[in-house]
């Protein structure tokens, strides 16, 4: 027959003859298996050879010699045979299950969800978890796959289920009347996987009013440690948040579009400590909402965070800044690094970056406009080092609360000279040749890929911003940003 055997998390085949064998172990020493001993046939036996394996010899046979595999077993492992196949449960017209919930009900760790072009108007909750190497997927078969739970609440609810993939879906018209919840609402689970999903018509708890009074998102992550989530776009204008997380450690935000919510398009709160926040697109228009009191990227009580190649655009918006990192209490050093990355406002009176009780954190390599501060310290005094940076301001500094501001000598004030200021595509927030942030940038600065995944650096130091420069930049006039200081 044919068998599977876990060996230290793996999968490996092995045939024995048509023949059911059972493999064992010893517990606490490490041992050697001869599937000769428990074939237990008479016509076999089994002798040492004077190697450091066991042989199977026929009876009778001098020379002929059956070589029957061995399963070295490590120590504390136990040798399990387990079926190795993994289902894929198919939803949607004329496949086995009509609704995603009913597939999810029936899936085991391994399995994959797919699911094909439909409107799906339910919710999906998890019932179970995946394990490590182990995912369930629940996964769209191809565009065209919308989750509506029109106005019901969640659109996936992932509630103490880790190693759970949610994959390619549209996702529209998810809605709570209490707080906290949204299309995607991840509560205690880690490991997840999120991925090219698009969040459209989230309301939030007034029911999408202008003034939101409960926490509900596209994205409500609610500790939820170790998630990767990649390549989704989440714009819905009535929701609270476009990205929203609380106590959740070591998360992966990459690659992802966040704009348009009421009052926050991301919010990274209250512990969300050690996230990497790379080369996503964050931006508003909004005006007037929540009493004119609202954000773009807002960077709260958190520690240990990586942002870099990221674009926060808050022009057309009243937006307090393009970018706040904040500490309510004044309790922690945040020690966050914060590089190549453009943040940009066009409001008068308004930063492109505000600070509250900020310590220990690196600002460098980013590209700061605004039509009056590039940098404005609130409330509390702040410890930081900004450098390297290009600021494009009338006032390069507010800081009537006095913040210690360290670096700053290798600064440069004037025009980026961006190749373009339009929206996505391509020429977007990108380097003109003979820019002042073309080899500007830290020379210790790590090497990585930049907004669009090219490697970094090309040059002889990395390039200030989130676009690296490249030959492959068509040549047009710079574009010369209108400036009230030097």
């Amino acid at each position: 027959m044919a068998a599977d055997i876990v060996v230290q998390g793996e999968m490996e085949r092995f045939s024995l003859n048509g023949l059911n064998a059972n493999a064992a172990t010893e517990v606490f020493e490490r041992v050697r298996v001869s599937y000769c001993s428990l074939l237990q046939s008479p016509q076999v036996q089994a002798l040492p050879d004077g190697h450091d394996h066991t042989c199977c010899y026929p009876h009778g046979s001098g020379t002929g010699r059956v070589a029957i595999k061995l399963l070295y077993v490590s120590l504390l492992l136990l040798t399990i045979i387990v079926p190795s196949y993994a289902a894929n449960l198919e939803v949607g017209p004329g496949k086995s299950f009509s609704s995603i919930q009913a597939a999810v009900n029936g899936a085991q760790p391994g399995d994959t969800v797919l699911v094909y072009p439909a409107v799906y108007n339910e919710q999906v909750a998890t019932v179970r978890a995946g394990a490590n190497g182990n995912y369930i997927v629940i996964k769209a078969a191809g565009p065209g796959v919308v989750l509506d739970p029109q106005g019901g609440g969640d659109g996936f609810l992932i509630n103490r289920h880790s190693y759970i993939a949610i994959e390619g879906f549209t996702i529209q018209g998810a809605s709570r009347t209490n707080a906290w919840g949204g299309a995607i609402n991840c509560q205690s689970s880690h490991y997840l996987i999120l991925r090219n999903n698009v969040i459209i018509d989230t309301l939030g708890g007034t029911g999408g009013g202008s003034n939101p009074q409960t926490g509900v998102g596209d994205l409500n992550i609610e500790n939820c440690d170790n998630l990767l989530m990649e390549n989704n776009r989440a714009l819905s204008r009535n929701a609270d948040y476009n990205l929203g997380t609380w106590w959740s450690e070591n998360m992966v935000i990459r690659g992802n579009e966040f704009a348009g919510a009421l009052r926050y398009p991301v919010k990274l709160s209250a512990l969300s400590q050690n996230v990497l926040f790379e080369r996503n697109y964050v931006h508003t228009d909004r005006t007037g909402t929540n009493n004119g009191q609202h954000f773009n990227f807002f960077f709260r009580d958190s520690s240990g965070g990586t942002v870099r190649h990221n674009v926060f655009d808050a022009r057309g918006s009243d937006a307090f800044s393009a970018g706040e990192l904040y500490d309510y209490s004044c309790d922690d050093r945040e020690d966050h690094e914060v590089y190549n990355n453009v943040f940009i406002h066009d409001r008068g009176g308004r930063s492109a970056v505000r600070w509250t009780c900020q310590e220990g954190t690196y600002f460098r390599n980013n590209i700061v406009v605004s039509t009056w501060a590039a940098h404005e310290f609130v409330f509390d005094p702040s410890d930081v080092t900004i450098d390297y940076d290009v600021h494009s301001a009338p006032t390069e500094y507010s800081n009537g609360v006095g913040a210690t501001i360290r670096g700053g000598a290798s600064n440069r004030r004037g025009s980026p000279d961006f190749v373009g200021t339009g929206t996505l595509p391509s020429p977007y927030f990108r380097l003109q040749a003979g820019s002042p942030a073309i080899d500007g940038g830290d020379p210790v600065t790590p090497r990585g890929v930049d907004y669009d995944g090219l490697a970094v650096p090309k040059g002889v130091c990395v390039d200030i911003g989130a676009f690296e420069y490249g030959d492959a930049v068509p040549p047009a006039s710079p574009i010369r940003l209108r400036l009230g200081g030097p």
